[in-house]
């Protein structure tokens, strides 16, 4: 049974109620809200199971201190950015990042077809946003659908890229993976491998 002190069961908030502490790291009232939430999510994350939170973050003050100093209104904190497939939230793993970075890479398969690819009457749709905009195009076969897919996943990192290249509030990290990312597609396209 879950300690009813703690929070999502887990979590020691040792700022409530200090509203001296809480000034002390920088949160306003406004922050604190903002803050709290976020915490909440990301223990509520290890509660139903779908991440891990670090020790270090179970202690609200610890992810308040991080929050305050790497906050970026708007943008989201993404813990399987930098290290693809990670479940922990932890301050050397998590970074802040926009939602177009955020989604770029949600091109899940259905049905066993390849990334970006799906059945469209009697043909392979391949499905990208790029811009902005949603393109489609139809095939004969999934694998060139998938190409096509490839081609304009290139084309939406490199607007990306450009994007936000010079984004002071990005971590450079991000635009390191994001490079790394795309040449991954390039080399796979080259290569006719299919992108996982």
């Amino acid at each position: 049974m879950k300690d009813k002190k703690l929070v999502a069961g887990i979590g020691t908030n040792d700022l409530a109620n200090n509203i001296e502490k809480q000034q002390e790291i920088g949160l306003t009232p406004e922050l604190q809200q903002k803050c709290r939430m976020a915490w909440n999510d990301r223990l509520a994350a290890q509660d139903c199971g779908r991440a891990t939170v670090s020790t270090e973050w179970l202690t609200y003050s610890n992810f308040a201190r991080w929050w305050v100093a790497t906050h970026i209104e708007g943008w989201s904190i993404d813990k399987d950015w930098l290290v693809v497939g990670n479940k922990e939230y932890h301050p050397d793993k998590c970074v802040w990042i926009p939602t177009k970075i955020n989604n770029l890479m949600n091109d899940g398969s259905t049905n066993g077809l390849p990334k970006g690819v799906s059945i469209h009457r009697n043909s392979y749709r391949a499905s990208c946003s790029v811009d902005g905009i949603q393109k489609y195009k139809n095939f004969k076969t999934a694998i060139d659908a998938h190409r096509q897919w490839q081609l304009w996943k290139i084309e939406e990192i490199n607007n990306v890229l450009r994007e936000f290249a010079f984004d002071q509030r990005l971590d450079g990290r991000v635009i390191q993976r994001l490079i790394e990312v795309r040449d991954n597609i390039q080399s796979d396209y080259d290569n006719n491998i299919e992108t996982k």
